[in-house]
């Protein structure tokens, strides 16, 4: 009985040194993990313009990945210029603006088949007045669109003015995406500062206020049920208030510096940054319906000129932050 008592204790030994190595080995891993930056341009395929524009920054080292309006009256042109520069591209999901994808979208669009505007969409959705079935179907036809063009399925979608954290479009959103085997989205849930202006914003600002409000609600309850799908979130997003007017490399700096601050580093590892470069709107462009005025202003030409600043390349290598793309960053944070 004393052989087996010491051969038990050493094999309870030799697992608790294996299980001590495989600790030392994540804490490793985890103590030399980089700050995980996603740099991602939304509306790719909105026009030739933005197409250029984006293709430009991740040339420059600006922005790791993008996510394309597969309806964007330049999806072709942005699938042949992403494949060419490697640009990493993700799906950006529309119920929002322009045409649908799939015809039978019939609560999704009004009498002229176009789909509802942002805040009429939501309103809609409030209100029931949303067959979740359209939803699932159309976004299905714009993962199915986005192989046509890509080759391949993405890996990553987000919403377009983030209709995919809505109450009820989250869950078909989550649901469709984890049957198409799709690892990641976004989530943008973001500490809002309440004296944001939101000057890049042509209509009332307080409604725009109000909007970014229930954008951060809505994602906080959304985020349960997109890891309960199995999908993967930055640990911090921000972008909400660093848009057009708003952005500037010093709003760009302070708010790095907070989510990557040295006491956060046992917490936060990864972080999503919304852009929206390109160059100027000219005549065609948008989904179906013509390009809006944001897309027209030199805002989206500002956005450029400062993520592709020296400046702030300089900035990311000072704070030890690397730019990399969803696959990338799901790989590394899922040791």
């Amino acid at each position: 009985m004393l052989g087996l008592k010491t051969f038990q204790t050493a094999q309870g030994c030799l697992y608790l040194y294996q299980l001590n190595i495989k600790v030392v080995k994540i804490w490793l891993i985890f103590k030399n993990m980089p700050n995980c930056l996603i740099v991602n341009a939304d509306d790719f395929g909105y026009g030739i313009e933005r197409n250029d524009g984006i293709i430009n920054c991740f040339k420059s080292g600006a922005i790791s990945s993008t996510t394309m309006l597969v309806n964007g009256v330049a999806a072709e042109d942005a699938a042949t210029k992403a494949k060419l520069a490697g640009l990493p591209t993700g799906l950006h999901l529309n119920i929002s603006e322009g045409k649908p994808v799939c015809a039978s979208a019939k609560t999704l669009t009004d009498s002229d088949g176009n789909l509802y505007e942002l805040f009429t969409i939501r309103e809609r959705v409030a209100e029931g007045r949303i067959n979740l079935n359209e939803v699932r179907d159309e976004l299905q036809k714009q993962i199915d669109r986005f192989e046509e063009l890509m080759g391949y399925k993405p890996q990553h979608v987000d919403g377009h003015q983030h209709v995919h954290v809505l109450p009820g479009i989250c869950d078909i959103f989550a649901h469709v995406l984890s049957q198409n085997g799709i690892r990641s989205t976004r989530c943008p849930y973001e500490d809002l500062n309440p004296d944001t202006n939101y000057a890049w914003f042509e209509g009332d600002t307080k409604k725009m206020a109000t909007f970014m409000d229930e954008v951060v609600q809505q994602s906080q309850q959304a985020k349960p049920i997109f890891r309960r799908n199995g999908l993967w979130l930055p640990s911090e997003f921000c972008g909400l208030q660093t848009m057009g007017l708003d952005m500037t490399k010093e709003s760009l700096k302070t708010t790095l510096k907070q989510t990557f601050r040295n006491d956060n580093k046992d917490d936060i590892v990864s972080c999503e940054l919304m852009v929206h470069p390109g160059y100027r709107t000219k005549e065609e462009g948008g989904c179906g319906t013509g390009p809006d005025e944001f897309s027209q202003s030199d805002q989206r030409e500002l956005e450029m000129d400062i993520l592709c600043d020296s400046d702030m390349i300089d900035f990311y290598r000072e704070m030890e932050i690397e730019l990399v793309s969803f696959p990338k960053c799901v790989q590394l944070t899922n040791f």
